[in-house]
């Protein structure tokens, strides 16, 4: 009796023993489960801080780049608007225009000989063989002639004058006896090649004038260019700004008030890492060589 309780404890025992070796590897098993998927976590965890680390660089790399442009197109723009301004003042520059209202007086020595004393002295000739002619009237009509020749925008029309001048001595030529053809025509040669002069002068004026005017133009149209530019770049830096408000504000308020360095960098530095509110214009650099150009 005894020896069969013995034996019945001892094989509960054996199983106790087989069922306890049996949880041991089991646990074990999913102990290095699990160790095995912490590792593979951890591992994940690590590529993970890898890629946001390499990400944040790239934007930060993006941010710069996004900065260089905006500091460099207000660089340009900046210098843009100081050569079309030094344009502009040039183009306005009353220096040549004061010089050319003397060389078109003829009444002066501006270009090496004065055309009033000229033909006074070319009609000399003629006023000698005149009896009818009141040489001394003649001579103040022809004075005024040449001071009435003269139009407001300061130009000598020659060709009218020697026109009026060759139809009044014609005239005189025609009532004078002793006034013959030859006269008139030596009077003609007399006083032309002078008239040649001014009228060189005259018509290189009108085209100097026209040139200008295209010019001016021109500028005017380069600098709205600048302005279209710099409103893209503020508005596409700055959210806030309506494209209206900018609209009749100077060229030069407008750099001064939104797209300095310190501005931009203000701005700039507002934004989050990579939003797409700083890209830079697409355009911008296709803008800005333009304009260049242009210049």
């Amino acid at each position: 009796m005894h020896c069969l309780k013995f034996i019945t404890s001892l094989f509960i025992l054996c199983i106790l023993c087989v069922q306890y070796s049996v949880a041991q590897d089991t646990d074990s098993t999913a102990i290095k489960k699990l160790q095995q998927e912490n590792e593979a976590r951890k591992q994940q965890v690590q590529q993970l801080n890898k890629e946001v680390t390499e990400l944040k660089a790239a934007l930060k790399k993006q941010q710069q780049q996004g900065f260089d442009k905006f500091m460099l197109s207000s660089n340009f723009l900046d210098a843009a608007i100081s050569s079309t301004n030094s344009l502009q003042t040039l183009v306005l520059k009353e220096s040549y225009r004061n010089k050319i209202v003397s060389l078109n007086n003829p009444t002066s020595n501006e270009l090496g000989f004065n055309l009033e004393l000229e033909i006074q002295n070319a009609l000399k000739p003629i006023m000698d063989k005149t009896s009818k002619t009141n040489a001394g009237k003649l001579s103040g009509v022809v004075s005024s002639v040449m001071q009435t020749g003269k139009t407001g925008a300061s130009l000598f029309p020659a060709g009218n004058v020697f026109t009026s001048l060759i139809s009044m001595v014609g005239g005189v030529t025609v009532q004078e006896k002793k006034v013959e053809k030859e006269d008139l025509d030596n009077f003609i040669r007399s006083i032309e090649k002078y008239f040649s002069q001014y009228q060189k002068l005259h018509t290189a004026n009108l085209r100097f004038n026209s040139d200008m005017e295209k010019l001016k133009a021109r500028i005017k149209l380069l600098q709205d260019d600048i302005k279209l530019q710099l409103q893209d770049l503020i508005v596409t830096l700055n959210k806030t700004v309506k494209r209206s408000s900018l609209k009749n504000v100077s060229i030069e308020d407008l750099m001064l008030k939104y797209y300095d360095a310190k501005r931009i960098t203000e701005l700039l530095n507002k934004q989050p890492a990579g939003s797409t509110a700083q890209q830079f214009p697409p355009d911008a650099i296709k803008g800005c060589k333009e304009i260049a150009n242009n210049i």
